[in-house]
């Protein structure tokens, strides 16, 4: 007897590759294994299209019955006269019409497979037909506490799938609708949540969470900040309208609403209920881990009255300090509330299921003493013949302060919510105000180009996806199932709102975000590695201070305020201030000359940016370094500002980081000794990392200063000997390393063509550029890198990371306008086009069987194997994918001007984009180039104002529309 195991990794042929091996003659559109011994092949040809289509036939009886009658492999051809298949042995059978018929209908029953996006980047989806993944059919919606102290933690936000379900979060992390509290890989939000039935005469007729055969027409409309959703059955028209309610003085903290409009199609007048429902989210997080019956005992209800009538659903807590924050649940329409309901989710559901629930009419109108999180309110409601009726729901919490009285807080602001908004047209309206203020957002950058679907991207989802980062970070969407904090690291989602900010008018708020981050620098130079009221984590990860010198760039550049330089601001774990400019100082001296290792270059610590790469298992935390560093200084009695003397290993994306922000801060820094400074520490850093981190022809990532049983000196190159890819023999590659010194415009021509031929032979894939080539980061004495958390192909280890292949596009598209070899320039766009392309989030309808992802959000990662883009929906991708636009379209800042130097593609023959300056001043620039060149700004005769020009436009603040006509030759 013989016993093996076979994983999905090591199976060397997927059932669809088999099947174009076998049928090379004919498009294979799908192909599945019939047998768990993967022996017999079923495949479908049908036009030129990939789709579940196996999926849809099986699920079909009569199908699924002639396919059981097929022993062997086989190959069904389908086109609109005729259907026959072809065995192993290439013999053709033709299928009996009746059969032909039922594949047809099975087919195109994945007509609308995927949907697709209109002018305004809305995404369109048929709820009739099959999902294609988690993330696909996902949208996000943002809150609006920007008038309020503290934005940053406490702007609300939520995840809506094309069903509505998701979960809403208040704060950080609370939960005002739960998480799922099951274990369904990525998927967010308790299934209650947002949804409701419609009943008559006691009987459901319609519930918002599934297909029934009587719903004729279903689709979602996921737009910016709103999702519609809309069902049609032979009498009813349903219309679901989802958003955020801005925060507004004595209103609750965060509100979501639900328009729910439902209209009579009959000739009919009607008697109708809808229930819908909801689940609060825990208390306490840690209960779903450690104690949910603790969870549940400490849960008890609570109501609101208006004029002795229940109007409001509430979970009360009894710990004290369970008690800042209070949910709440209504539903309304202009007649008055809820007239029934219950929250014993056993006796909702009966011996039902979620859809068809038995205790829906035997609701028990009790308040529960335990276990309080689950809602289900009933209102009943009459509908005249071909007319519509309005339902709201209001989901939303109260947040106090230690002096508040959180009670009476509630009472208060719940009653001036439903005041306020006491008839559905007025919830509208704020739904009409929040679109304006996002027009206004958005205007900072407007383009017109060859590419409709480019452009509606560019101009409407990529701008809110980045403002919805700015406010969240990285740990919300529709993956996040847990209860994760969402805490800030480094700044880099400011780099792209920051511009949109500004030009709308919300300098104040911009500054109020940016001084978030600097007052979570410590007076020895290193900063928190994330924070969310506190700061935590502080000096973990070396790279977190370095981002901010390019953030106060890009503020003062945009800006021109250079006072902003001397504001004072507090010091991290100190009672005390400082003024800006000597927290860049500090940034500078402990990164450049302090945290150094043998080689002068910064210290990894126990990672940088990427926050996977641990190497020195060892590393020491900012608070210990300092305090270690000041014996150091007594034992040796030395002065302030010497090397930390350490064997840890060198980070060289740091020190590129860091030359990176040091060049941009000489921009706008005016102190004579401060930019000498600067001077000093660039070339000190670029002779450091030339003379020992280029090795064997690429940068390499790490230096390694520890005695080590391989003797591994380096990570990243030829010869560090830790590849475990048969066709790299005895190096790692790491893709930031090239990209960072580009964008530091630290190596030089020769080196950046050696470099490409490295990262075209080693990190090239169909899915793009991976992160790292497959190596072992153990043999460095490494035992909790990267290399050791994921399979091959996925995140850190041989995946395509899209936030780091934007900073590779950037970084070619930057350095390409410098470049005097013209060879090497198109090779640098080839690579910076080909990768765009991968990652701009539409181009998955080309293929959403799959490339999955999402048609509007970036994912975060691509698998290099399978292609698929995997999420979550937050990282940096679309920040940096922003600044490569910005790079393509060619706007940068120096000291005096706006520099135009666009870099666009080959399909490209025209480009309008019009650049907000300030609140009233634009630039319109027009350029025209040939079809299958690229452009080059040295070759293009410049129009500004119908003046000849060049690429260096002054920063305009006259209140004016200037125009630029770029022509390239």
């Amino acid at each position: 007897m013989k016993i093996e195991g076979v994983s999905a990794r090591e199976i060397l042929k997927s059932a669809y590759v088999k099947a174009t091996e076998i049928y090379k003659e004919y498009y294979v559109s799908d192909a599945q294994y019939l047998d768990f011994n993967n022996e017999v092949l079923l495949c479908i040809s049908y036009k030129n299209k990939r789709a579940p289509f196996i999926y849809e036939l099986l699920k079909n009886e009569v199908v699924h019955n002639y396919i059981n009658t097929i022993d062997e492999t086989c190959l069904i051809y389908i086109d609109e006269k005729d259907s026959f298949f072809i065995d192993e042995c290439k013999i053709h059978h033709q299928i009996p019409h009746e059969i032909h018929l039922c594949i047809l209908k099975c087919i195109h029953e994945l007509d609308s497979f995927g949907g697709f996006l209109n002018e305004k980047n809305e995404h369109i989806i048929d709820l009739k037909s099959k999902r294609v993944g988690p993330h696909y059919d996902v949208n996000l919606l943002l809150g609006d506490r920007t008038k309020f102290e503290g934005p940053l933690l406490s702007t609300p936000k939520s995840v809506v799938n094309s069903f509505g379900f998701g979960s809403f979060r208040a704060d950080s992390n609370y939960q005002v609708l739960s998480t799922r509290w099951d274990i369904r890989p990525e998927e967010n939000g308790n299934p209650f949540n947002r949804q409701f039935y419609i009943l008559e005469n006691s009987k459901i007729i319609f519930y918002s969470g599934e297909i029934s055969e009587d719903i004729i027409e279903a689709h979602c409309k996921h737009g910016v900040n709103k999702t519609i959703i809309f069902y049609r059955t032979k009498d009813l028209e349903i219309k679901r309208t989802i958003f955020l309610i801005p925060q507004e003085k004595s209103l609750p903290t965060a509100v979501e609403t639900q328009i729910i409009e439902v209209k009579n199609l009959s000739k009919l007048d009607r008697d109708l209920e809808i229930v819908c429902t909801g689940m609060f989210g825990l208390s306490n997080p840690g209960c779903q881990e450690i104690d949910i019956i603790y969870q549940t005992v400490i849960t008890q209800s609570r109501i609101l009255k208006i004029n002795n009538k229940v109007a409001a659903i509430i979970p009360d807590y009894y710990p004290i300090y369970f008690k800042d924050h209070i949910r709440f649940a209504t539903i309304k329409d202009d007649n008055g509330f809820f007239e029934e309901f219950t929250q014993d989710s056993t006796g909702f559901l009966g011996n039902g299921n979620i859809n068809r629930p038995e205790g829906i009419n035997s609701f028990d109108n009790q308040l529960r003493m335990t276990g309080s999180s689950f809602f289900a309110l009933k209102k009943k409601f009459t509908l005249k013949s071909k007319d519509s009726h309005n339902i709201i729901e209001f989901v939303g919490c109260t947040m106090a302060e230690k002096s508040d009285d959180i009670y009476e807080k509630i009472n208060n602001e719940f009653l001036n919510l439903v005041s306020k908004y006491n008839d559905y047209k007025k919830v509208y309206k704020i739904l009409e105000n929040k679109d304006k203020s996002f027009e206004n957002y958005k205007n900072y950058l407007q383009i017109k180009t060859d590419d409709q679907i480019f452009d509606s991207y560019v101009n409407n989802t990529l701008p809110f996806q980045v403002l919805y980062q700015t406010f969240i970070s990285r740990s919300f969407a529709q993956t996040q199932k847990g209860y994760r904090e969402i805490g800030f690291r480094e700044i880099q989602d400011l780099y792209g709102s920051l511009p949109y900010l500004i030009t709308s008018g919300q300098t104040k708020l911009a500054e109020s975000l940016l001084s978030k981050w600097i007052e979570n620098v410590y007076e020895f130079g290193y900063a928190n590695h994330n924070f969310y009221y506190k700061g935590k984590e502080p000096g973990m990860c070396s790279d977190d201070q370095i981002w901010l010198l390019e953030a106060v760039f890009k503020y003062v550049s945009l800006t021109n305020n250079k006072d902003f330089l001397d504001k004072k601001f507090k010091i991290a774990g100190k009672n005390k201030k400082r003024k800006l400019i000597d927290t860049l100082k500090a940034i500078i001296l402990y990164s450049s000359e302090i945290s150094v290792g043998k080689h002068g270059l910064p210290l990894l610590d126990c990672a940088d940016w990427n926050d996977c790469l641990k190497i020195d298992d060892d590393y020491l935390d900012g608070p210990t370094k300092e305090k270690n560093y000041l014996k150091q200084l007594k034992k040796n009695n030395s002065k302030f500002g010497v090397k930390f003397e350490s064997n840890y290993s060198e980070s060289i994306m740091n020190a590129f980081l860091l030359i990176n922000g040091m060049k941009d801060l000489l921009l706008v820094i005016d102190e004579d000794d401060f930019k000498k400074t600067l001077n000093y520490e660039i070339n000190k850093l670029t002779d450091a990392v030339n003379k020992s981190a280029y090795v064997n022809g690429y940068y390499v990532r790490v230096l390694i200063n520890k005695p080590n049983m391989n003797n591994i000196k380096f990570i990243g190159s030829k010869g560090d000997n830790l590849s475990e890819d048969s066709s790299i023999l005895n190096g790692s590659y790491y893709l930031n390393s090239f990209s960072w010194s580009l964008l530091s415009d630290t190596a030089d021509e020769a080196k950046i063509s050696e470099m490409l031929d490295a990262i075209e032979s080693k990190l090239k894939t169909e899915a793009g550029f991976m992160l790292c080539s497959k190596h072992n980061l153990k043999l460095a004495g490494s035992t909790s890198a990267s290399t050791d958390h994921y399979f091959l192909g996925d995140r850190e280890n041989g995946g395509v990371f899209k936030h780091a292949t934007m900073m590779f596009t950037a970084s070619l598209l930057k350095k390409a306008k410098t470049v005097e070899c013209e060879k090497l320039r198109e090779r640098m766009l080839e690579d910076a086009f080909y990768m765009l392309d991968r990652v701009l989030p539409y181009k998955t309808l080309e293929n959403p069987y799959i490339l999955k992802g999402n048609p509007r959000f970036c994912t975060q990662y691509n698998n290099s194997i399978t292609n698929e883009n995997i999420g979550p929906i937050l990282s940096g991708t679309a920040t940096w994918l922003t600044l490569t636009i910005m790079e393509m379209i060619g706007v940068s800042y120096s000291k005096k001007y706006l520099l135009i130097r666009p870099e666009l593609p080959k399909n490209f023959t025209h480009l309008n984009v019009k650049i907000r300056l300030n609140q009233k001043t634009y630039l319109e620039i027009d350029m025209n180039k040939s079809k299958d060149t690229y452009s080059n700004y040295k070759n293009a005769i410049y129009i500004l104002d119908n003046e000849a020009s060049n690429f260096e436009v002054p920063k305009f603040d006259d209140g004016k529309v200037h125009k630029l006509i770029i022509n390239f030759k």
